[in-house]
């Protein structure tokens, strides 16, 4: 009798949508989002460059609501530091290193819930290196998901100590 109705006492699943997910691109990340949303950071390699991509799915039906590509200026210059959700938008946090002036600088750009890009690159810090090895970024939202701390540590040559300093970002 044991055996019988421990055997009758298994649940049934059902599998519910998958993610789409092509050959060539990765899904790097899940990113927070709204009560009926979700945010994807992609990374599709395919032929001669990578390109990177900022999904939105619906949380009930897990249905894509629009993939907008991220452009680099400079692929060679410009790297995605990190991808948060924060007060509706999704924020790309990109570096940027200029070997003339010895100088790298911390920008953002923003994608709105409605899938709008901003053109606008907004400059967050700049901090002097001769390499672009000594400049670390490290970027966290506070638990309400407002506001970003940003600790920088850096330091202007070899032979100086790391300065570390913390921007919080509104």
């Amino acid at each position: 009798i044991i055996l019988s109705s421990l055997a009758f006492s298994q649940a049934i699943m059902t599998n519910g949508p998958e993610l789409d997910n092509d050959r060539d691109s990765k899904m790097n990340r899940m990113l927070k989002g709204d009560d009926n949303s979700f945010y994807a950071y992609r990374v599709r390699s395919k032929g001669k460059g990578t390109s990177f991509f900022i999904e939105k799915y619906d949380k009930s039906s897990l249905k894509p609501v629009f993939s907008k590509e991220i452009s680099l200026d400079d692929e060679r210059r410009t790297k995605i530091e990190d991808v948060e959700y924060c007060q509706g938008n999704v924020f790309i946090f990109r570096r940027q290193y200029d070997k003339k002036a010895d100088m790298m600088t911390l920008f953002y750009q923003t994608i709105s819930s409605s899938g709008v890009v901003s053109d606008v690159l907004k400059e967050i810090v700049s901090v002097p290196s001769d390499h672009y090895e000594f400049v670390s970024f490290d970027i966290y939202p506070n638990p309400s998901n407002t506001k970003f701390l940003i600790k920088s540590s850096h330091k202007p040559d070899k032979k100086t100590a790391y300065q570390t300093d913390f921007i919080l970002m509104d």
